[in-house]
């Protein structure tokens, strides 16, 4: 068998074993490999350390000048046949040295003056204690909260409505009239366009491009709402705005059906296949389903529930006016004292119903 032996790192010897013909492992015998590298650590056997300091005149004496001590070289330090000599030596290695040198390079640290980036959440520390360490980088402290970005919603009003189309045109929302929200999901968008330079017999080639959001169709068939998120920004973003288009939109109904109330209560006391009675109950009835503030006072009223409650005075003083003028307190159609007290004992407003003052 033939070796040779060199040092690869102080500390470590690579061994190539050569083995001769006569003595190669049988055919398929992985452990005898022709040509293998075997790395392994080596720990030299210190020398015996000679001293002569030692050995004093009396002991030289006894001895006798027949038995002077030969001199000899250590056994390790001889030169073995074959091999040159510088290959055999070795030094003695620090196991540490390595560990701290590649704990050195993982940290990234240089030299004095310099800290490590150790993270203050973790320390339970604050960001002006690292913000001023001695260190010649940016040393690493929580986080600071990022400012929140406000998407700017662009509406375009389409007739009585208000249009938000989403950038990446996924959504459409679109503001009704009385301020609610309709979404329009577009998971699946088809493109059509040219094939440019393309010509067949004159005709050009049409292409389609079938897009779909994947998670949105899932989302949807499992019953939740696509880009659920963003549509409740949007919602919080666009509460005020949506809140005073229902009030204008209440206010134009409640005027509308106040310029109504004078026809129907034509319409009411014209009806004579009905009795007296029953047209005066039902001019009450009318009267006492007008809305009245309401009386719990947990909050206060909105705009809408002020032009409400402002529109019912309005109608209430308009059906008093109208009895006045059609069955006045003089007159042979007048309520009497039995009726109106039996119409309060069965009324749900808190106003009184006195319809002659």
């Amino acid at each position: 068998m033939l070796a040779w032996f060199g040092f690869a790192r102080p500390g470590a010897a690579v061994v190539s074993i050569r083995y001769l013909e006569m003595l190669r492992g049988a055919p398929g015998d992985e452990l005898f490999t022709p040509g293998a590298l075997i790395e392994f650590e080596l720990e030299p056997v210190p020398a015996p350390k000679h001293s002569s300091e030692g050995v004093g005149a009396g002991a030289a004496a006894a001895a006798g000048p027949g038995s002077a001590t030969e001199s000899r070289a250590p056994d390790d330090a001889r030169a073995k046949p074959g091999l040159p000599s510088e290959e055999l030596e070795l030094r003695e290695v620090d196991p540490n040295a390595g560990l701290l040198r590649a704990r050195h390079a993982a940290r990234g640290l240089g030299g004095r003056g310099e800290t490590a980036g150790v993270d203050p959440r973790r320390l339970q520390g604050s960001q002006a204690l690292y913000d001023g360490a001695p260190s010649g980088r940016a040393s690493e402290g929580p986080k600071r909260p990022r400012p929140k970005h406000k998407p700017d919603y662009k509406f375009e009003r389409v007739g009585d409505k208000w249009i938000y189309r989403h950038p990446d045109g996924s959504f459409m929302a679109t503001v009704q009239e009385d301020g609610g929200v309709q979404f329009r999901n577009k998971l699946i968008k088809i493109r059509a366009g040219s094939m440019p330079g393309v010509r067949r017999d004159g005709e050009e080639f049409v292409t389609l491009t079938v897009e779909h959001d994947t998670v949105g169709i899932v989302r949807l068939a499992r019953g939740r709402e696509p880009n659920e998120r963003v549509k409740a920004e949007l919602l919080a973003a666009t509460l005020e705005m949506r809140m005073e288009i229902a009030e204008q939109y209440q206010k134009q109904r409640l005027i509308e059906e106040l310029g109504e109330l004078e026809r129907e209560l034509d319409e009411i006391w014209n009806a004579s296949a009905r009795s007296v009675a029953a047209r005066k109950e039902l001019l009450f009835l009318r009267w006492d389903e007008c809305d009245e503030a309401a009386s719990s006072g947990d909050g206060e009223a909105s705009g809408i529930d002020d032009s409400r409650q402002g529109m019912a005075r309005a109608a209430r003083r308009k059906i008093t006016r109208f009895i006045a003028r059609v069955a006045p307190q003089d007159g042979p159609d007048a309520f009497t004292e039995q009726e109106l007290a039996d119409m309060n004992r069965r009324r749900v407003s808190t106003q009184v119903f006195a319809p002659y003052g």
